[in-house]
């Protein structure tokens, strides 16, 4: 069956997050992520299959900040990356992004594609199946990084399981001689899970639940196409959270019109009653 590509996302991360605690992972439970086929050095003469790379902790430099609760005024650039897979000698092959101002789409788009550095993992290609030929005679990944880092500015930045995509973000950016100028960051995927806990966070699931248009429902992963539907999905859950305010402000009104009528009534009661007493006298 073939795994989505948010499954490949967090068992890369929670690998990541393993080496920074010093956590033994089974290898079964990684290979297939963090492996890489760069070079065949890697390869045992006796076993085919590539060992794990090295993966090591995260920066302690790196320029954002996780926000957990949506941006609701200014700009915003919500994006997706598509990579050769998912270790740190990974690189990045397309970047699509979308912009909102003040929770409503501009129609302004960023994408690019890039000639890969290293050879794209099996189990990337079967998510966004980017043919090597077809990557080759686009734009260098450091002038494409340039110019995202360029028009994204300081404005915040959303992504589904956005823990993945900003290390592999900023690792490529390292690489350039680049940086974030300390962008606020926001992740659609934890937001969905406490905004529908017990059900899975892949997009798809995601878009499923807020009814999202899921762009001609793709058959296979693209980060133009994956921020497209990530922005609409983030548009949905403000409305959701919004919408839960609202009816939480009519419940509250409620309540106090019910109490309110409660103590009417009360009072009424104790006002017959004392008249009684007074005719009985």
């Amino acid at each position: 069956m073939k795994r989505h590509k948010d499954d490949y996302k967090e068992t890369a991360c929670a690998a990541w997050e393993a080496t920074t605690t010093h956590t033994t992972i089974p290898h079964s439970e990684v290979t297939d992520v963090i492996t890489t086929t760069t070079t065949t050095a890697q390869t045992d003469s006796k076993d085919s299959t590539p060992h794990p790379t090295t993966i090591t902790p995260p920066h302690a430099d790196e320029q954002y900040t996780m926000v957990t609760e949506p941006i609701r005024q200014g700009r915003i650039i919500v994006f997706d990356l598509e990579t050769t897979g998912f270790s740190v000698e990974d690189s990045i092959i397309e970047i699509g992004a979308v912009e909102i101002v003040d929770n409503e789409r501009t129609g302004i788009l960023f994408q690019s594609y890039s000639p890969p550095l290293n050879a794209i993992h099996p189990c990337a290609f079967q998510a966004h199946e980017l043919e090597p030929s077809f990557l080759a005679h686009h734009t260098a990944v450091h002038t494409v990084c340039a110019n995202f880092v360029r028009w994204v500015g300081d404005s915040p930045l959303i992504a589904h399981n956005a823990k993945f995509d900003m290390r592999m973000l900023c690792q490529e950016l390292r690489r350039c001689g680049l940086q974030l100028p300390g962008n606020k960051v926001f992740c659609t995927m934890q937001y969905f899970r406490q905004c529908y806990p017990g059900k899975p966070a892949s997009l798809d699931v995601a878009s499923d639940v807020l009814s999202v248009n899921r762009v001609l429902d793709r058959r296979v992963h693209g980060a133009m196409i994956d921020a497209e539907i990530c922005a609409r999905v983030y548009l949905q859950l403000c409305g959701w959270e919004a919408a839960t305010k609202l009816r939480l402000a009519k419940a509250r009104v409620q309540y106090l019109l019910q109490q309110q009528q409660q103590q009417q009534q009360q009072q009424q009661q104790q006002q017959q009653q004392q008249q009684q007493q007074q005719q009985q006298q």
